[in-house]
């Protein structure tokens, strides 16, 4: 009996799981991108000199390389590592007031783009 009661927890455990979407990964150079994220779905770009505009509700974005554009609707948190990087933003995903940021490199902005 005690097995049948667990049977529906682990389905809905594997449901959940097969739910996340999973990160998008965007290589390249001297290319320009327009993509959509599932809500909350991580984000690693990694190149250079890449235009990318991204739509949707994002969850951390992780941006490696050189003077690369990347603007997004929303996110929880940004990581740039590289130089002459920026990133603009137009919501403020997380919890916090701003906009939990980590920026390794020379020349890196991330930027909250005002309506």
């Amino acid at each position: 009996m005690l097995a049948a009661q667990e049977e529906p927890m682990l389905w809905l455990l594997l449901t959940a799981q097969a739910a996340d979407a999973a990160p998008l990964v965007i290589n390249g150079a001297n290319a320009q991108h327009d993509l959509v994220c599932e809500a909350g779905q991580e984000v690693l770009v990694q190149g250079s000199r890449l235009r990318i505009n991204l739509k949707g509700s994002c969850g951390k974005i992780t941006v490696r390389g050189s003077n690369n554009r990347i603007s997004v609707d929303g996110l929880s948190h940004a990581v740039i590592e590289g130089s002459a990087n920026d990133l603009t933003y137009r919501r403020n995903l997380s919890d916090a007031d701003t906009l939990p940021t980590r920026k390794i490199g020379t020349r890196n902005k991330i930027a909250h783009a005002q309506d």
